[in-house]
């Protein structure tokens, strides 16, 4: 049986780690583009790969933490639906998402040089056509430096979009992506331990 001791120690040894201040708590901007294709469901059939882009905003809060708001769209290629779904083939496809959430990066510790290991978690609205569903979306990266201020590296990802409505459109829309991730702005890390107090003089 698991005690509540190692989970509250737990607990607070991975707060301090997340909110331990920055040196220099700044935004920053992530442009990534990406392949994408739908994995699951009718929309696997009816779509083929496609590709899309994406702008996040994030204030880092921390030099592991940092929190964003975003904006996403991805088109889809047309597909073949099968005439056993019952569905009319809907020809090419798009979406598009706003969303906040949650930017961690492993290494915010070391100097790794760039941002490092990252993961994002991500919740919003996504759009197609008229249509507004709730969505969701995890995305896995690592950032290489290439200017003092300027990251860039590859990334793998995923994005659902909750059906709400309609029993023949009941799955929900599953895609998995991959692409580059452009980070601008300063690498957030731990301040520095203030310099030590000079040595007293002898008196001569």
């Amino acid at each position: 049986m698991i005690t509540r001791r190692p989970l509250l120690s737990l607990a607070s040894a991975l707060a301090v780690w997340l909110l331990t201040p920055t040196a220099h708590a700044q935004p920053r901007l992530h442009l990534q583009g990406h392949a994408a294709i739908a994995v699951d469901g009718w929309q696997s059939e009816a779509f083929g790969p496609g590709g899309g882009a994406a702008l996040t905003a994030e204030y880092a809060v921390a030099p592991a933490l940092g929190v964003t708001l975003g904006g996403a769209y991805t088109a889809l290629s047309q597909g073949a639906l099968s005439p056993n779904r019952g569905i009319a083939q809907p020809g090419v496809g798009g979406f598009g998402t706003l969303t906040a959430g949650l930017r961690l990066r492993a290494l915010a510790r070391r100097d790794v040089g760039g941002e490092g290991l990252w993961l994002a978690l991500e919740g919003g609205v996504g759009f197609t056509g008229d249509v507004a569903r709730p969505a969701y979306a995890a995305s896995l990266g690592y950032g290489f430096s290439v200017g003092s201020t300027v990251s860039l590296g590859p990334w793998v990802g995923f994005t659902s979009l909750v059906q709400t409505d309609g029993q023949d459109l009941r799955d929900d829309a599953r895609l998995v992506l991959a692409g580059l991730s452009l980070s601008l702005g300063p690498a957030s890390r731990a301040a520095p331990p203030p310099a030590p107090p000079p040595a007293p003089r002898c008196p001569t």
